[in-house]
């Protein structure tokens, strides 16, 4: 269930400005600009004022909007995204599966996300590796014992 800023329009009036996105020109939308306070917004300062994730929200947007598009624009044609390109972009994965792109800026979040995890991972195996046991004792493992036996 989505959740609601207390005051939706004057959220949006406060955090948006009215401009053509570059996707659907034909539209006039209240879009999040690096001039507007949202554009620097945390995922706290979000979660305090009930927005949900951004990403996964404009997913959604770029769905709607193209078919909508495609609806009013005579000679437009749009063919939605199918499960498992959608399940691709909420997975952060549609660079790896080859999958197309729902929008063409999403492969930066996409890649940026598969960044941080591979090091998350690499930081977890530097740690067990860190503290695995060895000849000298506990946590040797990256460095040598000035008390080793000759």
């Amino acid at each position: 269930m989505a959740r609601l800023p207390a005051d939706p329009e004057n959220f949006i009036r406060a955090n948006t400005a009215l401009e053509q996105p570059a996707m659907v020109p034909e539209f006039r939308l209240w879009l999040a600009t690096e001039y507007v306070p949202i554009w620097q917004a945390t995922e706290a300062w979000l979660e305090e004022q009930n927005v949900d994730p951004p990403y996964w929200a404009s997913i959604a947007l770029c769905v709607a909007f193209a078919y909508l598009s495609a609806r009013v624009v005579p000679g437009k044609a749009y063919v939605p995204p199918d499960g498992l390109q959608v399940l691709a972009h909420v997975l952060y994965l549609p660079v790896l599966l080859h999958v197309p792109l729902i929008n063409s800026v999403y492969w930066t979040l996409c890649l940026e996300i598969q960044f941080y995890l591979v090091y998350a991972l690499l930081m977890v195996a530097a740690t067990a590796l860190r503290s695995a046991s060895t000849p000298w004792g506990e946590g040797r493992a990256f460095y040598a014992d000035s008390r080793m036996k000759a």
